[in-house]
C-alpha cells in the first residue's frame, strides 16, 4: 500500500494475484448478497471459476480450498499516527466436498473497509486485464495511491517482484499496461522525464 500516513505489514503464506482474485470475488459477492459484516454466506465453487473466467476443471475446487487456507492464515498490521490494529484477511470457512460449496467468513473489519467506496467497479476493472498479474498489481497500486508519486520503471520492477524480467529487457513492458489503466481511467500516469512517471489515482 502505498502511504505516507500508514505503516501496513502483512503476515502469512505468500500470496500472488489469482489469490488476490479469490478474496476480492468472495467481498464481492458479500456485498452484492447483502451480507452482513461478521455473517457467513455461501458461494458455489463455480461461480469463483467463472468470476476469475476459469474452466471449473477436475482439480480446480481442491486449489481453491488451498487458496482459502492461505488467505485465512494471512494478517494485516497497520499503524496509523498513535493507533495500531491488526485484522485476519479471512476469518473462517466451511467447505462441503460433495455440493462443491463454501460457507465464508470475514473479519468484520475486514469487509467493512472493502465496502467503503466501488468494490464492484474495482473487480469490474480487475477482471478485464484478464490474466495479466503484473497489470493486475498496478492497478492495485493505482487504487491504493493516497496522492501522486513518483515513480522510475527500476522502481516499479522491484516493488512488483519482476526484477528476474529487467535482466531480460523487459522493463518496457510498463508502458503499455500503464497506458491500458489509464484507458481504464483507473490511473492517470504522466511523463517527467525519461526516467520518472508520475503516477495517481483517476
Amino acid at each position: 500500500m502505498a502511504s505516507s500516513t500508514k505503516t501496513v505489514v502483512f503476515c502469512g503464506e505468500q500470496l500472488d494475484q489469482s489469490d488476490l482474485d479469490v478474496l476480492l470475488l468472495l467481498l464481492a459477492k458479500a456485498q452484492a448478497t447483502g451480507s452482513a459484516p461478521g455473517r457467513g454466506f455461501r458461494v458455489h465453487a463455480g461461480e469463483l471459476a467463472s468470476g476469475r473466467a476459469r474452466r471449473t476443471t477436475p482439480g480446480f475446487p481442491d486449489r481453491l480450498l488451498d487458496c482459502l487456507f492461505r488467505l485465512e492464515a494471512g494478517r494485516i498490521a497497520v499503524r496509523a499516527g498513535r493507533f495500531s490494529f491488526s485484522m485476519q484477511l479471512l476469518s473462517k470457512f466451511l467447505y462441503d466436498h460433495e455440493m462443491q460449496e463454501f460457507v465464508v467468513y470475514f473479519d468484520k473489519n475486514v469487509q467493512c473497509s472493502f465496502m467503503v467506496g466501488s468494490l464492484q467497479r474495482f473487480v469490474r476493472e480487475r477482471l478485464s486485464l484478464g490474466r495479466d498479474p503484473l497489470a493486475k498489481w498496478l492497478h492495485a497500486l493505482a487504487w491504493s495511491l493516497e496522492e501522486p508519486l513518483c515513480f522510475t520503471e527500476p522502481m516499479l520492477q522491484e516493488l512488483s517482484g519482476h526484477t528476474q524480467g529487467r535482466r531480460r529487457g523487459s522493463a518496457l513492458r510498463f508502458a503499455p499496461r500503464l497506458e491500458q489503466l489509464a484507458d481504464l481511467e483507473t490511473m492517470k500516469v504522466e511523463r517527467l522525464d525519461s526516467d520518472r512517471i508520475l503516477l495517481s489515482r483517476a
